[in-house]
């Protein structure tokens, strides 16, 4: 899908390529939100356009980014193993903070790469520009967010996590706290979840909180990374880095600074794992993305609010909440869809619940 000119052949080269149409990708995303700020497009519009999750048929930036990220990841994966076998590197057995200043040197500064101009092309890129959002038809579904307080479990020996329905606010998390927020739901599949966190900048040099994770019931990144088992999203460090790991296959990203509120969407593609940050609820404005490949694997639980559990710096803490997340997940039958009654076929497709339709708006 991507055209590289003669002068671009090594994986690294590919890859400051691929930030750099990923940073395009992202402006193209932004000027059809600002349409829509100025009232030029209609929010069941912009819903079809950026927001519509896989499950529901998927959403036109979508369809247009998620092979650009997967050759990205593809070649991310590639840089670090080949480094690491010149180097004879153990990735998994790094220290975070070891982690983190390799992947400086593998990969480079992601933000300048992605500022500078690329000869490499990308159809999709253009056919993206040339979408008539006006055109687009769909309906925008309740999508109520989870209840914390009333639905998940919550373990915390410290006593630093406080439930208030939608949100979770964490105060002074010790990176070796026991602590979670946890409901038994299982994950599988393709997915995009909505989640908005509030982070503060009191950070300690190794603190770790975690505001979104799946797993088959390893409650901490500890047990996570020590299972191979889950994926997480969290804030590390006093740079307020933002991570998606995936410790199934110890595939990462991140970014740094971002302190304060972000609105985020936490997603699944096959084997690309993204993590989208807005600065805006609404999702118009799309600063930045981290994305990864991730496994397949069926989760069986998933978290709002997860610890480290690390005796190393221990006395490292942090704090935020974490609020409105929402699973993206059909609600039970209501009536009607489109006025096609239950059971019925749509496209052909025999309709038995609201929760086992596909392709529907």
């Amino acid at each position: 899908m991507i055209t590289y000119p003669n002068n671009i052949k090594k994986p690294r080269a590919k890859l400051d390529a691929c930030e750099s149409l990923i940073e395009q990708m992202i402006l193209e995303h932004n000027r059809v939100g600002t349409l829509k700020k100025n009232g030029l497009v209609s929010d069941k519009q912009f819903y079809v356009y950026a927001h519509r999750p896989r499950r529901r048929g998927g959403n036109v930036f979508d369809q247009h980014l998620s092979p650009l990220l997967e050759e990205r990841n593809s070649l991310r994966v590639q840089v670090k193993n080949d480094y690491c076998e010149v180097y004879g590197i153990n990735w998994h057995n790094l220290a975070m903070e070891d982690r983190h200043s390799l992947s400086l040197l593998i990969y480079g500064n992601k933000k300048e790469i992605r500022q500078k101009p690329t000869k490499a092309t990308y159809p999709l890129l253009d056919a993206l520009k040339a979408v008539d959002v006006t055109k687009l038809i769909g309906e925008i579904p309740p999508d109520p967010p989870q209840d914390f307080e009333a639905d998940y479990t919550e373990v915390d020996e410290d006593g630093d996590i406080t439930l208030a329905t939608v949100r979770a606010t964490v105060s002074s998390m010790r990176r070796d706290a026991l602590s979670y927020v946890r409901l038994v739901h299982e994950i599988a599949g393709d997915f995009e979840h909505l989640l908005d966190i509030n982070v503060t900048d009191d950070f300690g040099a190794a603190a770790n909180v975690g505001w979104w994770a799946i797993s088959d019931g390893y409650n901490t990144e500890q047990q996570m990374g020590d299972n191979n088992n889950g994926i997480r999203v969290y804030t590390y460090a006093s740079t307020e880095r933002l991570y998606i790991t995936d410790f199934t296959n110890d595939n990462e990203d991140y970014r740094d600074n971002t302190t304060g509120a972000w609105y985020l969407k936490i997603g699944r593609a096959s084997t690309v794992g993204t993590i989208k940050i807005y600065t805006d609820a609404i999702r118009e404005d799309l600063d930045d993305l981290v994305s990864i490949t991730c496994g397949t694997d069926t989760y069986d639980d998933i978290y709002s609010i997860t610890s480290r559990q690390s005796d190393a710096d221990a006395a490292d803490s942090g704090s935020g909440y974490c609020e409105n997340l929402d699973l993206q997940e059909a609600a039970g039958w209501t009536g009607k869809i489109l006025g096609v009654t239950n059971p019925a076929k749509i496209n052909g497709i025999l309709v038995a619940s609201i929760t086992s339709v596909n392709g529907v708006s």
